[in-house]
């Protein structure tokens, strides 16, 4: 009985000083059904990218990303290295990103990042120079660091 009663004051004391009832545990309706892993440093030819552009006025850049992997390897994460070079090969900027996207296997998609060339006095060597402002050619080469795969859960 006396455990009952000093249980009961330390309860009352407790709600008294927070002002608030305590925090409940809530359950979870379903376990994850999905399992994540991170590849480093994968081979070359997991994903794909292509189709860059940016053109002289443009804040940002444009890709496609190509998961090359196989059956049941649908990647959620991609992250890369972007090296950027003038006409006579010297390195301009070089960034690492990481683009968050949903990509099954076989299947592209677009992404965008914001462009490095904040003076708008750079443009990719196979976009449209401009026509009335001056303007240098770049290329860039993109090298896969990192991605993160998610599998279906076997039961």
């Amino acid at each position: 009985m006396r455990t009952i009663l000093t249980s009961l004051l330390m309860l009352t004391t407790l709600t008294v000083t927070y002002g608030r009832r305590l925090p409940t545990i809530k359950r979870i309706a379903q376990p994850p059904t999905e399992l994540f892993d991170t590849i480093d440093a994968p081979r070359a030819d997991a994903v794909r990218f292509s189709g860059f552009e940016k053109t002289n006025p443009s804040t940002r850049e444009t890709f496609f990303i190509t998961n090359s992997l196989g059956a049941d390897s649908t990647i959620v994460a991609v992250e890369f290295t972007l090296t950027y070079f003038d006409t006579d090969g010297n390195q301009l900027h070089e960034r690492t990103e990481t683009i968050r996207c949903l990509l099954p296997p076989g299947e592209t998609r677009a992404a965008s990042l914001p462009s490095w060339d904040a003076n708008h006095a750079f443009h990719y060597h196979l976009s449209t120079p401009p026509a009335r402002r001056r303007s240098s050619p770049f290329s860039v080469r993109s090298r896969l660091r990192k991605i993160i795969l998610t599998f279906p859960q076997i039961h």
